[in-house]
């Protein structure tokens, strides 16, 4: 008997080892960035910088992380008839026992998340980045005697330092609980297309400033 399995409707993140391309970036953040505490109900010891157009100070780190969000779009997705414009970018800070709550990014296309080089890691002490499944569960499935991509609803990449992770803006996602004693640090950024978008009578054109 022959089966065959497709996978369906995914959401492929992409994890890059992206080496110390953002160490000045990083460096220069953690001793003058501004914080402003997530206030948000189910968010604790989690905080946003002042700035949402933090890579606009950095033009090499903004050309790099905007080249990695268009191989991204183009060769998994294929959508390469229209270009990204990263539109906004801020940093998190997340200390010891804290978190923020599940979420997805509006009016973007593709989001990131890089970290900084400068984090501790121990691997089950640092918070993970957390991806929730967006298929329904109008039942109660049976418990698997393990986890897959396929059956899992929720899914966990590690936050190690020098790392990129991209995404579908809509997926959602939240900042596991991290134990660390040094804060967590990370860089996040949204783009959107530039150009037209659409076809058809369901066409427009968008204008997009950079960040």
């Amino acid at each position: 008997m022959e089966v065959v399995i497709e996978h369906f409707f995914s959401y492929p993140v992409a994890i890059i080892d992206i080496g110390q391309t953002l160490k000045k970036l990083f460096e220069h953040e953690r001793k003058n960035a501004k914080w402003v505490e997530n206030i948000h109900d189910h968010c604790h010891k989690n905080y946003q910088s002042e700035s949402t157009n933090v890579l606009k100070n950095y033009p090499e780190e903004h050309a790099f992380l905007q080249h990695c969000a268009e191989l991204y779009k183009n060769e998994i997705f294929k959508w390469d008839s229209i270009p990204l414009k990263i539109t906004t970018s801020w940093l998190t800070k997340t200390e010891q026992n804290g978190f923020s709550k599940p979420h997805s990014h509006k009016n973007s296309l593709i989001s990131g998340v890089a970290y900084d080089g400068g984090n501790s890691f121990t691997k089950g002490l640092t918070g993970e980045l957390f991806f929730h499944s967006p298929k329904p569960q109008p039942i109660l499935p049976c418990s698997p005697s393990s986890f897959t991509h396929e059956n899992c609803t929720n899914y966990s990449v590690l936050s190690v330092p020098n790392r990129l992770v991209l995404f579908e803006s809509s997926l959602n996602h939240h900042i596991g609980k991290h134990l660390e004693e040094e804060p967590r640090i990370s860089l996040a950024f949204n783009t959107f297309p530039d150009g037209e978008i659409g076809w058809s009578d369901s066409s427009m054109f968008v204008k997009v400033g950079k960040d």
